[in-house]
């Protein structure tokens, strides 16, 4: 999503064409920096055949991968890896990997890079039932992850928090580096929703845990949650589950 306040700067974000180039020899510098199971952005190729991009990852080893199709000069690329049902050791797979993608088969033609430095695990929640911060704690610490903090989500600001972006309102805006929903936009996993990433764990307009907390002055502590449509920062008795290496 773009538009109105959720653009990023003019120099990263397009409202057209999504997040733009920024230093091909310095991956960590270009989108994405943040990913999960299933997210994907697309590139147009110009003058070759999306389906003739090919890649390079480092160190070969790491459990994040991605799959390329093509479809003319556009190529789809994806993340996989550890997901929902991954155990501890595969998800402990998931370390920092840098991507180097190439136009040609031949691997002649240098044309992206990113630097995948946190990856999430989306818990989807099949009976329809939210779940307490405790459980989903437990769920995150069983994989050796963690529940992420509010600026690994979103850099939105609200009435609970005001640690976001500087000048934020209530939404994410399109920023690499600005959390994963600020980076990916809405979280989906329909088919018919525009930012929606069929085949992921993330859920529509879903609340997750966050270990942020915030504490009146007349209440305990209660953790904070990120939507997964706006980025909007609120608090709530349940939520849903996403982790963090």
């Amino acid at each position: 999503m773009g538009g109105a306040n959720y653009s990023g700067p003019p120099n990263q974000w397009d409202d057209a064409k999504g997040f733009k180039r920024q230093d091909l020899n310095n991956p960590a510098s270009n989108f994405p920096t943040m990913g999960a199971y299933g997210l994907f952005f697309t590139m147009d190729m110009v003058d070759s055949l999306g389906s003739d991009m090919t890649f390079d990852k480092s160190p070969a080893t790491s459990g994040i991968d991605l799959t390329i199709t093509g479809n003319g000069s556009i190529a789809k690329i994806r993340l996989v890896g550890p997901k929902e049902g991954a155990s501890a050791a595969e998800a402990a797979t998931a370390v920092p990997t840098t991507f180097i993608l190439y136009s040609d088969k031949a691997k002649t033609n240098k044309v992206y890079s990113f630097t995948i430095k946190k990856w999430f695990i989306a818990r989807k929640d099949y009976s329809g039932s939210n779940r307490s911060y405790a459980q989903a704690e437990q769920y995150c610490n069983q994989l050796g992850y963690q529940i992420p903090t509010v600026n690994q989500l979103t850099n939105a600001n609200s009435q609970y928090w005001n640690q976001g972006l500087a000048g934020q309102g209530s939404n994410y805006q399109r920023r690499i580096g600005g959390g994963l929903l600020a980076e990916w936009g809405e979280t989906y996993d329909y088919a018919n929703i525009n930012d929606s990433y069929p085949g992921s764990n993330f859920e529509s307009n879903m609340v997750y845990w966050t270990k942020n907390t915030y504490k009146s002055p007349y209440e305990r502590p209660i953790n904070l949650l990120v939507y997964s449509n706006m980025g909007q920062v609120d608090i709530w008795l349940y939520g849903n589950t996403v982790c963090v290496n």
